[in-house]
């Protein structure tokens, strides 16, 4: 377990992004690579941006062709970056992107009308140039705005389990702790600990370790409520936020999912050169301990309250869900 509690100190606020991920789920397992992949190729559509718009001017405003031997047509915005990220699993799921992209095809057509008035009356039109300049604007904003986004939620995310870190889970906490203050709802928090992890890394490596956590933060995903949120804690510890639940039914949530995991055959696989081989069979089981979110009272005090409870089950044998009680 994580060992020091005195660590527990409050974070930084987050970006509002943090209250969009009700689950905890940032990005799910592998989603920090598919993410920093997707922000390369935003990179390079504003790389292409700032050059088509530098030899657009060229051409239109100053009435000559690009610098001998430029690569791309003044008139063509580049389109390389656009249809890989137009292909991109993490940017076609991005609901900015798409807006992003409806932009720069206005910007785009509105670029090659000026261009046919320039080419029509031999001059520039302020008031469409003046326009355009805008729509200019817009899209960069907003290419940046889906940048500082995406870096956001990589800042929040555990790179292993693509849960919310412990930056999001202290963000969320204190989300549920406002709302128990103002009287709208009562709120659980459940510490889960992996039972007698060393021994897989031990026998079978640190490969194998990671499928475990990946595997059980799947299955505390899957059988929670849709608001509930799962977060990486540290090492081979989760913190579950359990909105509008009292102890007694956090209880019966959480071992609903201690079960679930026990149950669980978690198959570890040798990746060799010809073929991939089944390595080992895992059985894991958890430990949990829960406590109330009380608002006034310090999300850490619920933290560390939830961890006695989880100490408590260690004690009592591991595997098994203990409600820590002020006794």
């Amino acid at each position: 377990m994580s060992g020091n509690r005195d660590a527990l100190g409050d974070s930084s606020r987050l970006p509002d992004t943090t209250e969009t991920v009700g689950r905890g789920v940032l990005m799910g397992s592998g989603g920090p690579s598919l993410a920093l992949h997707a922000l390369h190729l935003l990179d390079r559509i504003a790389g292409e941006h700032a050059h088509w718009l530098k030899h657009w001017h060229f051409r239109i405003l100053l009435r000559r062709a690009p610098d001998a031997g430029a690569e791309g047509d003044a008139d063509v915005f580049p389109m390389q970056a656009w249809s890989e990220a137009r292909e991109d699993p993490y940017l076609r799921s991005h609901p900015s992107f798409v807006l992003l992209y409806e932009k720069h095809q206005s910007m785009t057509a509105h670029a090659e009308a000026l261009a046919r008035a320039v080419n029509a009356h031999g001059e520039v039109p302020a008031e469409a140039y003046s326009w355009f300049m805008d729509m200019v604007l817009d899209m960069t904003v907003a290419l940046r705005q889906i940048q500082n986004d995406i870096w956001s939620l990589v800042a929040n995310v555990d790179p292993l389990t693509g849960l919310g870190n412990r930056q999001a889970m202290w963000a969320r906490l204190r989300i549920e702790a406002d709302r128990h203050a103002r009287g709208s709802q009562s709120c659980c928090v459940a510490m889960v600990d992996l039972d007698m992890f060393k021994p897989v890394n031990d026998k079978y490596g640190h490969t194998a370790g990671d499928v475990v956590l990946q595997t059980v933060a799947s299955l505390l995903v899957s059988g929670t409520r849709p608001y509930d949120a799962v977060f990486r804690f540290g090492g081979d510890e989760f913190l579950l936020c359990l909105p509008n639940a009292r102890p007694m039914d956090a209880w019966t949530i959480l071992e609903r999912l201690r079960l679930t995991v026990a149950e669980t055959p978690i198959t570890i696989e040798r990746h060799g050169e010809v073929k991939t081989t089944r390595h080992g069979e895992v059985r894991t089981t958890v430990s949990v301990g829960i406590a109330p979110l009380i608002g006034g009272h310090g999300i850490e005090n619920a933290v560390e309250r939830a961890d006695q409870a989880l100490y408590a089950a260690k004690r009592g044998g591991r595997d098994r869900v203990s409600v820590w009680n002020r006794s």
